[in-house]
């Protein structure tokens, strides 16, 4: 285990202590803002918890596809079906001990909430047919949501999700699949936000910069660890 300090510098490692997910494989689905950390992320999480970390994010990524149920490219259903291709007997998903997934920041078709997990042209459809194929095949292994990080410069109090965020958060509970909320929850906020407004939290106005990262890091294990 890894104790960092207040700038996210290593200052001791060792053990993982008996850490909740000691030897668990824990994979991330998501768009460009977990791929561009995914050495960082991959790092922290193991010297910090003891488990491994695999990543198939992809820049651009969405939930939906133009592919049809049976992509296997970028997108949400994509590295889904990528990731349950290899089951057991049981039809139980034998690769992975945990299933982490973040989308819907580059969505192209929100669709509705009675979308079905028929319609994988839509986010809606799309994330139904994720949820299906992860509870299903992952039955006995926790899988959770997260909700992306801020990136518009809204002012407004109190802040709330966009629509389709919204929706991700709904259709998450509709499968009982726990959410993080880091947009309204995250304080990885825009550039603009913070006194010097200098890439505080982000480099750009979408991924995640030195601050940004670390919040991140520790919000994301700590939730995976202790509360998935």
């Amino acid at each position: 285990m890894a104790i960092y300090d207040i700038n996210g510098n290593v200052i001791s490692s060792g053990g993982s202590f008996g850490s909740p997910i000691e030897g668990k494989r824990v994979h991330f689905i998501g768009d460009s803002n977990l791929q561009y950390i995914s050495d960082e992320l991959k790092t922290y999480l193991e010297e910090t918890y003891g488990c491994t970390v695999t990543n198939s994010a992809y820049a651009g990524a969405t939930w939906e596809t133009t592919g049809g149920a049976s992509a296997t490219d970028s997108s949400g259903v994509g590295q889904v079906n990528k990731a349950v291709a290899k089951v057991d007997s049981s039809n139980l998903l034998t690769d992975y001990d945990c299933i982490v997934v973040m989308l819907g920041t580059n969505c192209n078709t929100e669709g509705d909430l009675t979308d079905t997990s028929g319609d994988v042209s839509t986010m809606c459809g799309a994330m139904k047919y994720c949820m299906e194929k992860l509870c299903y095949y992952g039955r006995q292994i926790p899988i959770g949501v997260i909700i992306p990080i801020r990136s518009d410069a809204n002012y407004s109090a109190p802040v709330e999700l966009p629509s389709k965020f919204q929706k991700i958060e709904e259709i998450a509970k509709l499968y009982n699949v726990p959410t993080l909320n880091l947009y309204t929850d995250g304080r990885i906020i825009p550039n603009g936000m913070t006194p010097d407004g200098n890439g505080y939290y982000l480099t750009d106005s979408v991924h995640m910069g030195g601050n940004g990262k670390l919040l991140f890091k520790q919000m994301v294990g700590k939730w995976i660890a202790y509360e998935l």
